[in-house]
């Protein structure tokens, strides 16, 4: 959650100014991917009709990976720089043990996944989740730079943000 509110203000204040709630939390326990099917129900518990999923980093595969156990399913999933840890792909056992490629494969929700090409960490995961997806509504959106998972404070950030408020309000 500190990374949230420390690199992605800017991007959290414009989800609000727009009128989206937005729910922040911090991972707990060995399945990440069952703390995002919790903040899901909380959101909904809390009036939301729509949710849209944003993960970060590792948090861009425990979304996709999240996706396919939340009811109703999300309308829309976006990753930034998704990447694993320790795999490119996938989480460790600590983190739920999520095959990203599959969950991406599996996914039928429209996605957004966003990376910078010189992301060292970021790059080459995102863009093989990219391809791994099936789904029809799927966006790539590759910046210059090498910002990883945050975009707050990188020239491209602007960018960033547009696409995807332009792509939750194309959803919601």
């Amino acid at each position: 959650m500190c990374d949230w509110v420390g690199n992605e203000s800017r991007f959290i204040n414009l989800l609000f100014g727009k009128g989206y709630r937005v729910l922040l939390f911090n991972y707990k326990g060995a399945r990440w991917d069952a703390n995002v099917v919790g903040a899901a129900a909380q959101l909904r518990a809390m009036g939301a009709r729509r949710v849209v999923l944003v993960g970060a980093s590792t948090g861009g595969i425990v979304v996709l990976g999240a996706s396919a156990r939340i009811r109703p399913a999300p309308v829309a999933v976006i990753g930034l720089s998704a990447s694993g840890d320790p795999g490119a792909t996938s989480t460790s056992a600590a983190k739920g043990g999520i095959d990203g490629k599959a969950a991406a494969a599996a996914l039928r929700v429209p996605l957004l996944l966003v990376t910078a090409r010189n992301d060292s960490y970021g790059y080459a995961p995102t863009v093989t989740l990219f391809r791994a997806a099936h789904e029809k509504d799927k966006q790539l959106l590759v910046v210059p730079g090498q910002a990883h998972a945050f975009f707050d404070f990188d020239p491209s950030g602007t960018k960033v943000d547009a696409r995807a408020l332009a792509f939750i309000g194309a959803h919601t």
